[in-house]
């Protein structure tokens, strides 16, 4: 049994699935892409948290490779395409200036103390 989370796997293998799949899934290899964007996004936010939501982003990525829909390679060329996205996005003013509020409110909601 895979550890894919998907409610049509109720009753069977979830790796029956992608076993009977007519395409090449691992064609597309930027599944993971924006799981470690929101994951370099939160941790901008919540950055006591780092090590917990990296885990969360690598086990997202990782749940790609347990049926085979994904190679390694794949993962890792899409974590380091988020690192390298993540990166220019920082720079760019219009994200900075959607960051702030959203960094207080997230904060505000899990009862952290505003960001310094």
């Amino acid at each position: 049994m895979c550890a894919l989370r998907d409610w049509r796997c109720s009753n069977e293998k979830c790796c029956d699935l992608f076993e009977r799949a007519e395409v090449d899934v691992a064609a597309n290899p930027v599944v993971a892409i924006p799981g470690y964007l929101a994951a370099l996004t939160l941790i901008e936010m919540v950055p006591d948290q780092r090590d917990a939501i990296l885990a969360r982003a690598d086990a997202y990525a990782h749940n790609r490779l347990v049926c085979g829909v994904h190679y390694p390679s794949d993962i890792a060329a899409s974590k380091l395409l988020a690192y390298t996205t993540h990166a220019v996005m920082e720079t760019n003013p219009q994200y900075q200036a959607e960051l702030a509020p959203a960094r207080a409110e997230l904060r505000r909601l899990l009862g952290l103390p505003a960001a310094e």
